[in-house]
């Protein structure tokens, strides 16, 4: 290739860099002449949330915050209007307690009266003290209507308790005598309305109650 040529060749080659880095140089330019929106306080923390999770391997956080939505709706801004709010599971349901049975629960206090006749009631307890001890030693359950059998052969008869549904007697058990004594019947007529039975005999009207 004559010298004329390599230098016309490198002349052009040169022009054609020029144009190169002048449109290179105008874009550059151009963008950095026009105004970028800066990235805000929320963006940039998730951002470098983000980054500290994919550079740690953790992904996602445990625990991320959460902000506070105020009455209008729109979320309040600055940390003191978080709160925390954790993305674990959640706790199993509760399963519920199992009932309590006369036999589980203490009996709080207790009303004996005597059934049939006049009795000291000062005396009452004194009768009934080693029937209420085996009682509590065995941890029977005592309900309304049982009837106890003191050590002068007088009967007694629960007459209220509390808890209602009954319980076994403990220490702290109150018991409490005053009252009438309750009557007890020695003779019950029953009397038959039904006359279009098939059998009304004193028999079946017994059997049958």
């Amino acid at each position: 290739m004559a010298d004329n040529d390599l230098a016309a060749y490198r002349e052009e080659q040169r022009r054609r860099w020029l144009q190169r880095q002048s449109t290179v140089n105008g874009g550059t330019a151009s963008s950095e002449g026009s105004p970028q929106p800066e990235a805000t306080n929320i963006e940039a923390a998730q951002s470098s949330s983000a980054g500290t999770a994919a550079a740690t391997g953790t992904g996602s956080p445990l625990v991320r915050i959460a902000p506070v939505q105020s009455n209008s709706g729109s979320s309040a801004s600055g940390p003191s209007h978080h709160r925390m709010s954790s993305t674990s599971p959640p706790p199993p349901a509760n399963r519920g307690t199992p009932k309590v049975t006369e036999e589980d629960q203490p009996l709080q206090k207790c009303h004996i009266l005597p059934l049939g006749g006049e009795v000291n009631n000062l005396d009452a307890l004194d009768q009934l003290n080693s029937v209420l001890k085996t009682l509590r030693t065995e941890k029977k359950a005592v309900r309304v209507d049982d009837v106890l059998e003191g050590k002068n052969k007088q009967e007694y008869i629960i007459a209220s308790v509390l808890p209602k549904e009954g319980g076994i007697i403990v220490e702290p058990t109150e018991f409490f005598i005053e009252g009438p004594p309750v009557e007890k019947f020695t003779k019950l007529q029953l009397v038959c309305t039904d006359q279009n039975g098939e059998d009304n005999s004193e028999e079946t009207l017994f059997s049958s109650i």
